[in-house]
């Protein structure tokens, strides 16, 4: 078994048992509060990044972050509050501390935990996006060494700005008395670089950025060296067109640029905060008919996929834009408590 396989299994064991000591203290001890549920978030994170510079490594930085968020409710009364996991004594105290006012805190029913029969009864989050294979910062290193090196293959780059890569690795165990209880692992790889070319006398910046789930799916770091210099090198000679009206042919970042500012318009909380230009656009036309967005979690490997939400709803493929007509908007379950509608 790997290390990072290892790793994985103790914190789920550990955090199981944290969680299981906590959620009964809080109810042995909020009765006079009027507890009604309990739920704890507990969740670590460990970052290793590195970047090169002239052929040699220029930095490594490792960072682990243990976290452990409680949130306590009393019909529609909720308090919350995150600690680093450490002395369980302490987070005890704490919990009492927070009890005791409980009772003091102003009711708001949008904040209840979902209802136990809308809790998906699958926790299991069977979609790879865990990577067991040990990957160490050498790896990495090597990785980003191979991106340099293509980068200066292209004659006309001047210089790297900079080449990185990371990998982050993210374990939560979520569990509340609703019903809800996932154990949830990911593994996210990344690199990219940042190039300047030049060309008579006039220089351009460009680059690259590549992610994945699991390090083998990371595209040939060959590749990302030769996408960011020409990414720099593309943008040599260009000019500064005509105002007017003109087809245009987006690449994959701007894309994604562009659709998340639309998501963002239609988020249910910009909706029920009215701070959005599409707060009254469900069944309207807000794009040409060619466009449609849908989004799946359920993608393996997916960097945005899950199959249970932080609610603990099951996750479901969703239209939100059909031919340009909105059908629906982004909504957690706050949101669509607050405007009345079914979370997605």
């Amino acid at each position: 078994m790997s290390m990072i396989q290892k790793q994985k299994e103790k914190f789920m064991q550990d955090a199981g048992q944290i969680a299981d000591a906590l959620i009964d203290y809080a109810q042995t001890h909020g009765k006079s509060a009027g507890l009604s549920d309990v739920e704890i978030y507990i969740s670590g994170h460990n970052e290793t990044s590195v970047s090169v510079e002239d052929g040699e490594p220029a930095m490594t930085e490792n960072g682990a972050v243990d976290e452990i968020t409680i949130k306590l409710f009393a019909g529609d009364r909720k308090i919350a509050f995150s600690r680093n996991i450490g002395n369980l004594d302490q987070i005890k105290k704490a919990i009492s501390d927070n009890l005791q006012l409980l009772p003091h805190v102003p009711e708001n029913p949008d904040t209840r935990l979902a209802a136990s029969e809308d809790v998906a009864q699958a926790m299991k989050e069977d979609l790879d996006l865990f990577d067991a294979d040990d990957v160490t910062s050498q790896d990495l290193i090597a990785y980003a060494l191979k991106v340099e090196k293509e980068v200066y293959a292209n004659k006309q780059v001047k210089s790297c700005r900079s080449v990185s890569a990371s990998q982050n690795v993210s374990m939560v165990y979520h569990k509340a008395t609703n019903g809800i209880e996932r154990a949830l692992a990911r593994t996210k790889y990344s690199a990219g670089a940042s190039v300047i070319a030049e060309a008579n006398e006039k220089m351009e910046i460009g680059g690259e950025y590549y992610g994945a789930r699991h390090f083998k799916d990371m595209p040939d770091a060959k590749l990302l060296g030769r996408d960011a210099a020409n990414d720099a090198v593309s943008k040599l000679g260009s000019e500064q067109p005509e105002t007017g009206d003109y087809p245009i042919v987006l690449d994959h970042g701007t894309a994604a640029g562009f659709f998340s500012t639309v998501m963002s318009a239609i988020s249910g909380n910009a909706v029920y905060q009215n701070a959005t230009i599409l707060k009254d656009s469900l069944g309207q036309s807000v794009m040409p008919k060619d466009i449609t967005i849908e989004d799946d979690p359920s993608l393996e490997r997916g960097l945005g996929s899950q199959s249970v939400d932080s609610a603990g709803i099951a996750s479901q493929k969703m239209t939100f834009i059909e031919k340009g007509v909105v059908k629906s908007y982004v909504l957690n379950l706050h949101s669509a408590r607050k405007l009345k509608q079914k979370p997605i």
